[in-house]
């Protein structure tokens, strides 16, 4: 298969499970295990040896590390829900002065 159809494979096929709950597991130390497979994932789409290094792979592939999409997981969370979330002055009184 082409480059062009493993990267499109991986973003329809693997990306979606992994970043479903990514905001509730992502933080966790056992996330290693996730993100050593995802870098197995990305040396079968880019053709890769088994011993070769991901980061040039992400950044060829245009895909993001694990601890990446987590952390604009978060953001984009606290973006969407700013007007739900009150000021640490509004929930303690010791803070008003």
């Amino acid at each position: 298969m082409s480059p062009y159809v493993l990267r499109t494979m991986y973003f329809a096929c693997f990306l979606v499970h992994l970043r479903y709950g990514l905001t509730l597991w992502g933080g966790d130390r056992e996330s290693i295990r996730i993100f050593r497979l995802q870098k197995k994932v990305l040396r079968i789409v880019g053709k890769a040896g088994r011993h070769t290094s991901c980061r040039i792979l992400f950044k060829d592939l245009n895909i993001l590390p694990l601890s990446c999409l987590y952390k604009s997981e978060v953001v984009y969370c606290v973006k969407s829900n700013m007007e739900k979330m009150k000021y640490n002055e509004e929930v303690h009184d010791n803070c008003k002065e």
